[in-house]
């Protein structure tokens, strides 16, 4: 392993922070680990009340960290000077913060972290901050570049960028398309291959970032396009819209917020989630439904009892 052979060469592994939350960041750290790569600290969002039954609940990364037994902080505001500043013994969020800025970290990685990294980090590490984004940069800057691309597009990647004060915006170190017959695919499915080709191709590369034999490629920033952030009327599907055009929203919003349609049965309007669809021979078939206060079942049946959506 590239890395491994690194350390031999310096005496030690590098010191490493972790920025990241979501399961597509816990994607990347499984791949990293696969190459023996681990971060020393891991930095993510705070638990946050979740579900209808608002049950507070830890970020993905959170428990990663646990089950690595990796030091793990959740700062409220990244730009808070205990956070940047803090000293030792300091207690917030029911960790004790060490103080970044006195440690001699050699990297920081960020990989969906949900905050914007203040500008007071960015000199911190010696070798500045990598991040991870599951788009072919400048295309699809934002937080959602793997739903934006099901919904647009034919292709997609990563593309791993050292980190500047705008966001994604900073100078490419490498950039890969994802290889696979499509990425019209469920999101979580095209979230797991996005991640594991990340932390591959990090792992690839970081030796490299690391030894300072690496040349960085400015983005063409007039290309740039930008990603919205997803809400709860974007799973609307009209049912006469284009069947690729559904399918696509379908895989997009599989894992939230639900893609839905409307019916009626009597006068009653009736809210119905499609749990299961495919598009074959060009149409959108729906599989398996679930309507407002009624268990899953197979289309046949939802049709024998509400009858042809209206």
């Amino acid at each position: 392993m590239a890395l491994l052979k690194y350390a031999t060469q310096k005496n030690s592994m590098p010191d490493i922070v972790f920025f990241g939350t979501s399961q597509f960041a816990v994607g990347v750290l499984d791949a990293l680990a696969q190459q023996d790569i681990i971060p020393k600290l891991i930095i993510t969002t705070p638990t946050q009340p979740s579900g209808r039954q608002l049950k507070q609940t830890p970020p993905p990364v959170y428990e990663w960290a646990k089950e690595h037994n990796i030091t793990v902080y959740q700062p409220e505001h990244m730009s808070d000077p205990v956070f940047l500043h803090c000293l030792d013994g300091h207690t917030r969020n029911d960790y004790s913060f060490q103080e970044l800025s006195k440690t001699a970290w050699d990297i920081f990685i960020v990989s969906d972290y949900g905050k914007i990294i203040p500008k007071e980090l960015l000199t911190i590490p010696k070798h500045g901050i990598v991040n991870i984004h599951p788009s072919l940069l400048p295309k699809f800057r934002g937080a959602n570049p793997i739903r934006a691309a099901i919904l647009e597009e034919t292709e997609t990647g990563v593309t791993i960028i050292q980190m500047d004060e705008k966001i994604d915006h900073g100078d490419i170190l490498t950039r890969k398309k994802l290889d696979i017959p499509s990425i019209i695919i469920p999101y979580e499915i095209l979230e797991e291959k996005l991640a594991a080709l990340s932390g591959k191709l990090l792992a690839d590369i970081l030796p490299t970032i690391l030894s300072k034999d690496i040349e960085s490629i400015p983005q063409e920033h007039n290309s740039a396009t930008y990603t919205k952030k997803t809400e709860k009327d974007d799973g609307f599907i009209n049912l006469s819209d284009d069947p690729e055009k559904n399918y696509r929203k379908y895989c997009a919003y599989h894992s939230w917020p639900r893609t839905y349609f409307y019916t009626y049965k009597g006068d009653a309007q009736i809210r119905v989630i499609i749990s299961d669809a495919a598009l074959e021979n060009y149409q959108f078939i729906i599989k398996k439904v679930i309507p407002d206060g009624r268990r899953e079942m197979d289309w046949d049946s939802f049709v024998n009892g509400y009858g042809e959506p209206k």
